[in-house]
Parts: C-alpha cells; structure tokens; sequence
C-alpha cells in the first residue's frame, strides 16, 4: 500500500509540474482504484480496523473528487 501512495503522489506531482497532465492524472486515478482495493483487502483479512478503514476511505474518496476534477479542468 505505501508503494501504490508513492505513486500515487508521484503521478499527482507530475500533473501539476509535468508537461503531460493529462496522463498523468489518469494514472493518479488508477492507482488511486488500486489503492481502494488493497485498503478493502487489509480490512476484509483484518489487517485493519474498521474505524481506521473508514478514515482512510472517506480519505481517498475526497483525493478522487479532487483528481476528478483537476482531470476535467484539464480537458479544457
């Protein structure tokens, strides 16, 4: 989970510096789905609580409106 975070700031990092936003972004969201999926794992296998889990959900559900909306932003 820390190396899909990693990259997940990375891809965010290189959306507001780099040259190719776009992909970038889509990368960010990706990985962001990857990350949803792995938190549901650690959960599920109870490798986390369930108060925690819901932090960290509510969390990304923030950072994927927020990529979101840099993504339509950046169609424009």
């Amino acid at each position: 989970m820390v190396t899909t975070i990693l990259t997940i700031q990375e891809a965010l990092l290189d959306a507001a510096y780099g040259l190719k936003r776009r992909e970038a972004l889509e990368r960010a969201q990706s990985k962001l789905n990857t990350l949803r999926y792995l938190l549901r794992l650690a959960k599920d296998l109870k490798l986390l609580g369930v108060e925690p889990y819901g932090f960290a959900a509510e969390k990304m559900e923030e950072l994927g409106r927020m990529i979101g909306g840099w993504r339509k932003a950046a169609e424009r």
